[in-house]
């Protein structure tokens, strides 16, 4: 099977999207839990600064030293791709295509 990451939209541009449709929201990312080879990542997205309830939530695991990304930017992966997820939850992501192209990436890497 082929990956093609490429095909796939970045976190980046799901995040400008995300502030175009709703410029009042926020996304607001934590660290749910740390160990000595990784982490586990939280990302909520609220469509209104004054929402009390998120719109969505959605998690990432990263593994430090992982890829050669992880090696020294685990922490700041992990963080993107919890936000990509949440945003992906809340319809920024074609349909068929909710992956981000950082993780198809990351698939890509494990099937070489």
């Amino acid at each position: 099977m082929s990956f093609i990451p490429a095909d796939y939209e970045t976190v980046d541009s799901r995040i400008h999207r995300f502030w175009e449709q709703y410029p009042n929201g926020r996304i607001i990312t934590s660290i749910h839990a740390l160990s000595e080879t990784g982490g586990i990542f939280k990302a909520e997205i609220f469509t209104d600064r004054d929402d009390v309830i998120p719109a969505t939530v959605d998690f990432a695991e990263e593994t430090k030293g992982s890829s050669p990304v992880n090696k020294t930017s685990w922490l700041e992966n992990g963080l993107t791709s919890a936000v990509g997820r949440a945003l992906a939850d809340l319809g920024f992501s074609p349909k068929g295509k909710r992956p981000s192209q950082e993780e198809m990436a990351k698939i890509g890497r494990a099937h070489v």
